[in-house]
């Protein structure tokens, strides 16, 4: 592993840097680093460079420094508890210590801001070494810290969302451990880093307000801000908070974190090491503990899956059911709307043949009336109308011509002939229903036909209408009555 530094001097940091001046940040140069396998996978480091509070590239050095201080702790405790164990992947722990130099070094007189190099050192590492953080969360720490209770992703991301939340306090290993689990949950995409799919963009913009608000809007910034939150008492005090006992201290990460790290960042030293460590929980034991717990666990989840598949299985039928009968419900509709429109239809054919059938038969009785006064066909008989009451209508105002249509219609011998002068009286409002009803339309006007038409009809009576003068009145009205009753006879 290689690294190279610049501007190593303790002259005062502004005396020695401008911004005109190039600047020469720390790179990762080993070839045994893990970082070289991706380097060229990470994204393109100038738009980085360019705008670094931007929402999507600024939580890389956050990411970055909870990292490297895990890997380091990890490494240090197996080497101090087993110095015969080769520390697997040193290229990578030797990334780590460049990105804890990377933290200190704004402090120090090296302006990295804007260093290209730089940003791909921390880019390329957490890509190589995003798999390390699995060591140092518990796999109940989301459910509990979140209140995530359900199997769903929609779930699972919508409680980050509310526990990320920028108006509630979280340190910056805080978020980085939530964040990092709440990615790896939801799967991965291809080659792309978890943190950075579209579905953890809700909680990347939160984590860059945080930063923000803070005040810290450079990677240089961040990267030593969040290097400084790592505390041994701090994040024994975050596992321990989400944590059913102590021995969680010993699923997350080693036993006996890092005396080392410890002495170095807590103020009481040894003591405190000693305070904090879980001495009452031999390894052994947290292991077995580890595994019983991860057996129920794996049990639960499984039988949360197994109802959740159920819950989509019903649903999916459910829907599938409901499209159905909204399916038959429409064709009901349609049938229902079909059948009013047939009885429309069946009541305006019946109206038709009706009014057919009328035209018909009043047709077929001026035809008869025509030909019995023309003397084509038999006069009707003395006693056509009798036992029958007729009514007359006439627009005549000669009281002579109504008195010679009573004499010329009681020649057929009805039952009484009542003549009304259309003008001044339109009849009864009912007929009896084996009455006869005629009309001399010659001076009538078409409203005063339609009334007298009209009662007659719902009465019943036998209605007989044509121009003919009062003195051929009586002898075309009784011929065609008489046919008619012929015909009905023979039907």
């Amino acid at each position: 592993m290689g690294a190279r530094a610049a501007g190593e001097t303790n002259a005062p940091r502004d005396a020695r840097r401008t911004q005109e001046e190039p600047v020469d940040g720390l790179t990762c140069t080993a070839p045994d680093c893990l970082c070289q396998s991706v380097r060229d996978l990470a994204p393109s480091i100038g738009p980085m460079s360019n705008d670094q509070q931007h929402t999507d590239y600024i939580v890389f050095p956050l990411l970055a420094g909870t990292l490297a201080r895990c890997l380091v702790a990890t490494h240090e405790n197996v080497a101090r508890h087993d110095a015969s164990t080769e520390p697997a992947e040193p290229g990578i722990v030797s990334h780590a210590r460049i990105i804890l130099t990377l933290a200190h070094a704004s402090a120090e007189g090296v302006n990295w801001e804007r260093d290209r190099e730089s940003i791909a050192t921390i880019v390329s590492f957490v890509m190589a070494a995003w798999e390390v953080f699995a060591l140092w969360v518990p796999l109940h720490y989301v459910p509990n810290v979140s209140g995530w209770d359900g199997a769903t992703t929609a779930g699972l991301l919508g409680a980050a969302r509310a526990w990320v939340d920028r108006a509630k306090p979280r340190s910056l290993t805080e978020l980085v451990l939530f964040t990092v689990d709440i990615a790896n949950r939801t799967g991965l995409r291809g080659r792309e880093l978890p943190v950075s799919t579209r579905a953890m963009r809700p909680l990347r913009v939160e984590l860059a307000a945080r930063l923000r608000n803070s005040g810290l809007t450079t990677w240089p910034r961040v990267l030593e801000a969040v290097v400084n939150d790592w505390q041994t008492t701090t994040l024994e005090g975050l596992l321990l908070e989400y944590a059913s006992t102590r021995t969680i201290i010993t699923l997350g990460i080693p036993a006996n974190v890092d005396d080392e790290l410890e002495d170095r960042d807590s103020p009481a030293g040894a003591t405190a090491g000693e305070a904090s460590t879980p001495s009452a929980a031999p390894v052994g034991a947290g292991n077995e503990t580890h595994a019983g717990a991860d057996a129920v666990l794996a049990e639960a989840f499984a039988a949360i899956d197994r109802s959740e598949a159920g819950r989509r299985a019903a649903e999916a039928e459910r829907l599938r059911l409901a499209d159905r009968c909204a399916g038959l419900q429409g064709h009901v509709e349609r049938l229902e709307a079909e059948l009013e429109a047939s009885r429309v239809a069946i009541n305006r054919l019946d109206l038709d043949r009706t009014m057919l059938e009328r035209e018909r038969d009043e047709l077929t009785d001026r035809l008869v009336a025509e030909e019995a006064l023309a003397g084509e066909r038999p006069s009707p008989s003395a006693n056509a109308f009798a036992g029958r009451t007729v009514y007359v209508f006439t627009g005549l105002a000669s009281g002579d011509a109504r008195a010679e249509m009573i004499s010329r219609f009681s020649e057929f011998s009805p039952a009484g002939v009542t003549v009304y002068g259309i003008d001044s009286h339109r009849g009864p409002d009912a007929y009896p229903p084996d009455s006869i009803v005629v009309l001399d339309v010659s001076f009538m006007g078409h409203s005063a036909s339609e009334y007298v038409l009209g009662r007659a009809r719902s009465s019943g009576a036998w209605i007989f209408r044509g121009s003919y003068g009062p003195g051929r009145l009586a002898k075309a009205a009784a011929a065609a009555y008489a046919a008619r009753c012929e015909r009905n006879g023979a039907r």
